[in-house]
């Protein structure tokens, strides 16, 4: 807005230009007078073509709108055994973060920032280094020695194995507690540092271990020292509870603690699971047939029954699976045929009959002849 009729303000401020240095410091402007921008420090004029705006007769400036862009900074780097991680771009006010591999520290600063120094862009932070950690060398133990030398330093990853003495002749051996291997790694404040303690070296022995109904069944040692393992197993007709393996531990303890050998309780009968109950196999009846589409009949379902010839169905000739080893109505049965049975029965007595008057008849005919040779052997004596 014009301070004075007639005239134009001072004009718009842009983020990346600035009035060139004559027109700075002006508070009105005439009509028709123009004035020029330039790009501001950190920022270029990728046209490169003058950028002019001019006060109008209604005092208002002509439209402008920011045409520099920043200005970038060169490749970063990236440090050895490091990475660079940029978020958006290197231009003018950018910020990149460096990070190192694991097992390596970093030395110098984390962040940079694309900035301007002497009219010029450039990174804030020189490219750090990434410097290896190294662990002290690893505790002695008594007893035991390890696999490491006389370095004064030992570098991130390195590994360190222990080992106990051998015991004096007559004497019960060492046994390693903890473990064997301790690594060079990190702690909490990213400084190097051992993965755990470091092992020991002792004397440990257990008493040999019993179960009441049940037996060891692992090889026979005449002295349990420390990490020896004992298998149990229980005799017929106990059952094992708890771990069959159990280990020798410090404190003549074997964990997870021995186990008890129980008796063997009673076993219920099984239980069919439902799907087994609501589908049965299709039933047989003595002398008929049954008709299904599927050898397994389910429940629901229904099956039709037919007697063979000479046989009459008793009960119903369709019935339904109802699930659980029954059926609506009851399966029927195929008997005998009583029609049969009395043609049967005729047919014997017409036979019987018939074979009683066979023997009737044959009866009399002999009867006959024998009195006929009586009555001629009579009359030849009377007449000779």
């Amino acid at each position: 807005m014009s301070s004075f009729p007639g005239d134009c303000g001072v004009p718009t401020r842009l983020t990346s230009a600035q009035l060139k240095e004559q027109f700075r410091g002006q508070q009105t402007f005439s009509h028709g007078a123009q004035v020029s921008y330039e790009c501001r420090p950190g920022y270029y004029n990728p046209l490169r073509k003058p950028f002019n705006i001019t006060c109008l007769e209604d005092n208002e400036w002509s439209s402008i709108s920011d045409f520099c862009e920043r200005r970038s900074c060169t490749n970063p780097g990236t440090p050895s055994h490091g990475r660079v991680d940029i978020p958006v771009d290197v231009k003018f006010g950018s910020e990149i973060y460096y990070t190192c591999e694991e097992g390596y520290k970093l030395i110098g600063s984390p962040i940079s920032t694309c900035e301007l120094s002497e009219g010029k862009v450039g990174w804030s932070e020189a490219v750090p280094d990434c410097e290896t950690i190294y662990c002290l060398p690893p505790p002695n133990i008594a007893h035991g020695m390890s696999s490491a030398g006389d370095q004064a330093s030992y570098a991130y990853g390195s590994a360190v194995t222990y080992k106990c003495e051998p015991s004096p002749r007559g004497s019960d051996k060492y046994s390693l507690i903890g473990n064997s291997t301790i690594s060079c790694t990190l702690n909490s404040q990213n400084e190097g540092a051992w993965s755990s303690e470091p092992p020991r070296c002792e004397v440990v022995t257990c008493t040999e271990p019993t179960i009441a109904n049940g037996k060891i069944i692992s090889s026979y040692i005449s002295q349990y020292n420390y990490g020896d393992q004992v298998i149990f197993e229980c005799n017929s007709g106990y059952v094992l509870r708890g771990q069959s393996i159990v280990v020798c531990e410090v404190g003549d303890k074997w964990s997870p603690g021995i186990p008890v050998c129980e008796e063997e309780p009673s076993k219920p009968p099984a239980s069919l699971p439902p799907d087994v109950i609501d589908k049965i196999k299709k039933p047989e009846v003595a002398h008929g047939q049954v008709f299904h589409l599927f050898p397994v009949v389910k429940k629901g379902e229904n099956i039709t029954i037919e007697c063979n010839a000479g046989y009459t169905l008793k009960g119903s000739s369709q019935i339904q699976y109802l699930g659980g080893g029954k059926w609506n109505p009851d399966i029927p049965t195929c008997n005998f045929s009583v029609v049969i049975i009395i043609i049967l029965a005729g047919i014997f007595l017409f036979s019987a009959f018939g074979l009683v008057f066979f023997l009737y008849q044959f009866y009399n005919k002999r009867k006959g002849k024998n009195a006929s040779a009586s009555v001629r052997a009579e009359y030849s004596t009377c007449h000779g």
